[in-house]
């Protein structure tokens, strides 16, 4: 009951002096009300008195609106700039207010202390002689607290704000809705209090922006004769809080920044403002903490920070790299074109990959990268940080351990790109590692590749589209050969492949560059295996070669193989250093079956000559100097060859010159010719063969042959024939002969015959028949047919002598 009572003596209390509160309030406006012509005069009389640019109002009256303070409110102002020629409008604003105390007005002080603004814009501007445009009251108006004009508060409702600091060629705008701004003007300017604003413009010899983002700050400004001083206190611009402090004091700036928890890289609107820096990042989500200490004397900044952030969704726009996660500590220090930032902690993911560890960023006269980091992912997510997602996939877990410092001395003229390692060190550990490279697969058991600044040592099993493959390398020089187009590396050691064909490794459909363009800048000293190598019908086994190249050329030696029933041997290089290449070499041939030869190289793409036509061994020697295509292809029309040829147990079957020569013999032999051995120097040149003179030795006919066979199958042969082995094939095989008796000494006739045209129409005409001396036998002795009574025997001795003219 006793609180009830005391409750309602208090209510009563409050009403009555409320009730006395009014009446005092309504009897003081009252009487100002009638008194405001006085007091206006009077306002206008210190203005006057006290101003030094001429003002324009289009109305004055007296407002109570600000009780208990009294406003004499000016309608539609104008005021020009000081100091300056040909002026501009320094304010315009719709209403412009005074406040004075209502006791100072009783006693007629009517100091000027508090000034609104509402509903205009103002434009300020700093000078490079370090002038400005706003002293418009007398030089001696401000100079003591005392003065009748001395503004302490500053009121800005919906002001458009223009600063134009032509010192700094800084240029900004805002629209200031609020303010509450505690001013002092005497030696120097002093504002300090709070604004809400939004559309900002600025405008700095390195950014430009403009946009409707909504900022504040608690503010403390002091602009002295050499003493520049900036402080704001819970900023924020489009929601991102910060603290900053400017101060410049005889041409020296200094300035702290500091943001706790704040987004900055993913704020739209600071994206704009820094959009030079930033323009090929695009970040989704940030958290960053971060202090930020500059120095700035004689036009040089000296910049220290500590940061602590994490990003999400970060994306490197030129080359589509993509980080999941992010997180960075450290710190970083900038001053005179060098700086250096260190990640004391550094955690990212991309899809499935992830790093860890430390990194610094140095650069001075030369720049330096230090790191330390764990990679761990699947190939897939490894791929794609390092941009090559569109051509390696797989599966399979893979660790890294990297270590590395790269150093780039701009002094020693090399290509400012150019970064190569003062260290690095990287051990590569999975199991079982399957990749997908374009269209080919591997398959890697167990990796464990050691990677340090002279090079790699490659000492692996794995598979390549199901062919097995045993590497034993060492690489060097590879990081510069990664990094400089002049570079060269270095490649020793052991490769061996169990099987070779056209689908061991599967180029791209759309790549254009030779198989050879990778070992442009390659020096290669390697020792290749290969059990088997197979293309179409071509099979060769046991492969082995010595691969060397220096400088511009391929070299093999030597380069051994099993094929078509015996053994190749070639010892001889690709030339790369003319337009396309050219392979030269040397072949030695051991008892190369005819036959498979014929059929492994697709009778060499003709029909005249077939598998079907030829049989034996051929061994000898080939020089030869092919032209290669950019592919490899062989252009065959361009080559140059001299080879020493040797064919055993030889049999040339149904081969239609042979044949057109015995329809015009009339002899049925020539279809089916046998020899034991024949042996023949050819020479390839400019699309011909020559064929210089040589004698086969045969069960069908002793002949002697020589000529000429064009790429085009256009033919001129040469035959020499024996008179007496055609009257005694025909008298073998023809009665009609059985009676002529035939009589010879050892330099027999011989009927020479011109076969021309070509392979697949032979045109047959005789030369001349005469005695000739005896030749050399380039050829062994068949083995004797057993003997046949019924046959005759061959005559000793002819006395005929026959001779044709040339038609």
């Amino acid at each position: 009951m006793y609180e009830m009572n005391w409750i309602k003596k208090a209510f009563k209390a409050a009403f009555w002096i409320g009730i006395a509160f009014l009446l005092l309030a309504g009897g003081v406006s009252l009487y100002f009300y009638y008194q405001k012509d006085k007091v206006i005069q009077a306002v206008i009389r210190q203005l006057n008195d006290h101003l030094a640019v001429p003002i324009e109002v289009y109305k004055v009256d007296v407002s109570f609106k600000h009780f208990p303070h009294l406003a004499v409110v000016f309608t539609q102002v104008r005021c020009t700039e000081s100091t300056v020629e040909n002026p501009e409008l320094l304010l315009k604003v719709e209403n412009l207010y005074i406040k004075f105390s209502l006791l100072d007005v009783v006693y007629g002080r009517y100091y000027i202390n508090e000034i609104g603004l509402e509903n205009g814009y103002t434009h300020i501007k700093f000078f490079e002689d370090g002038s400005n445009n706003f002293t418009i009251f007398k030089t001696d108006t401000l100079s003591t607290t005392t003065s009748p004009i001395n503004i302490e508060k500053l009121y800005l409702n919906n002001i458009q704000v223009t600063l134009s600091d032509f010192r700094d060629k800084i240029f900004t705008s805002q629209q200031v809705f609020t303010s509450d701004l505690s001013t002092s003007f005497s030696d120097s300017v002093h504002i300090k209090g709070f604004w809400n604003a939004q559309n900002m413009y600025v405008r700095t010899p390195d950014i430009l922006f403009e946009d409707k983002i909504s900022h504040s700050a608690v503010c403390d400004f002091i602009n002295g004769q050499d003493f520049i001083s900036l402080k704001l206190e819970n900023a924020t611009i489009d929601r991102a809080k910060f603290d900053l402090i400017f101060t410049r004091e005889n041409s020296k700036d200094e300035l702290s920044f500091e943001c706790q928890n704040q987004k900055i890289f993913s704020n739209p609107s600071l994206q704009k403002i820094l959009s030079k820096y930033l323009s090929d990042f695009k970040v989704k989500n940030d958290n960053i903490s971060a202090k930020i200490h500059a120095k700035k004397s004689a036009d040089n900044w000296a910049i220290t920070s500590t940061f602590n952030g994490s990003f999400q969704k970060v994306l490197w726009t030129k080359s589509d790299i993509q980080i999941d996660e992010l997180k960075a500590k450290g710190s970083a220090h900038y001053e005179s074109n060098s700086f250096e930032i260190k990640l004391s902690e550094l955690a990212g993911r991309s899809a499935s990959t992830e790093v860890t560890g430390t990194l610094a960023i140095q650069k001075q006269k030369s720049n330096l990268i230090d790191g330390n980091l764990a990679v761990k992912g699947e190939p897939n997510g490894l791929a794609k940080l390092a941009g090559f997602s569109q051509s390696v996939s797989g599966q399979g877990a893979v660790n890294a351990q990297v270590q590395f410092r790269y150093r780039m001395d701009e002094s020693t003229g090399r290509n400012k790109n150019l970064v190569l390692p003062e260290k690095f060190e990287c051990v590569l550990r999975s199991e079982r590692l399957n990749l997908q490279i374009e269209n080919n697969s591997l398959s890697i058991p167990a990796l464990h590749l050691s990677i340090d600044k002279q090079g790699v040592n490659f000492q692996q099993r794995l598979s390549v589209n199901d062919r097995n493959v045993n590497a034993d390398l060492q690489i060097k020089g590879l990081a510069e050969w990664l990094v400089d187009s002049t570079a060269f590396v270095e490649v020793r050691g052991v490769l061996e492949i169990d099987a070779y064909d056209e689908n061991f490794w599967k180029s791209s459909a759309t790549s254009s560059s030779s198989p050879l363009a990778a070992l442009d800048r390659t020096l290669l000293d390697v020792q290749i295996e290969i059990g088997t190598y197979t293309v179409k019908q071509l099979k060769c086994t046991d492969i082995q070669a010595k691969v060397l190249k220096q400088d511009k050329n391929l070299e093999f030696r030597p380069l051994t193989m099993n094929l078509f029933g015996g053994t190749l041997e070639f010892e001889g290089n690709i030339n790369t250093t003319t337009a396309g290449y050219t392979l030269n070499g040397k072949t030695q041939l051991r008892r190369i079956d005819l036959t498979q030869l014929m059929l492994g190289f697709n009778n060499f793409e003709q029909k005249t000559l077939t598998h079907k036509n030829l049989q034996g061994k051929l061994s000898g020697t080939v020089q030869f100097s092919l032209p290669l295509a950019a592919d490899l292809d062989p252009d065959v029309r361009r080559i140059s060859a001299e080879m020493d040829l040797r064919v055993q147990n030889g049999r040339l079957i149904d081969f239609e010159p042979m044949d057109a020569l015995g329809r015009f013999a009339d002899v049925d032999v020539l279809k089916d010719i046998r020899f034991d051995e024949l042996n023949n120097r050819l020479k390839i040149e400019n699309q011909l063969i020559l064929i210089p003179q040589f004698e086969i030795r045969s069960n069908a006919l002793n002949l002697i042959l020589e000529g000429t066979h064009s790429f085009e199958n256009a033919i001129d042969y040469k035959v020499g024939l024996s008179l007496s082995d055609v009257l005694y094939q025909k008298r073998k095989y023809s009665r009609s002969l059985s009676d002529v008796v035939f009589e010879e000494d050892e330099n027999g006739a011989r009927i020479w015959i011109r076969i021309s045209g070509t392979t697949d129409e032979p045109k047959i005409s005789p030369i001349k028949a005469e005695l000739v001396r005896s030749r050399n036998q380039l050829f062994s002795k068949p083995k004797q047919e057993p003997s046949d009574s019924t046959q005759p025997t061959k005559p000793t001795k002819s006395p005929f002598k026959f001779e044709w003219d040339e038609n």
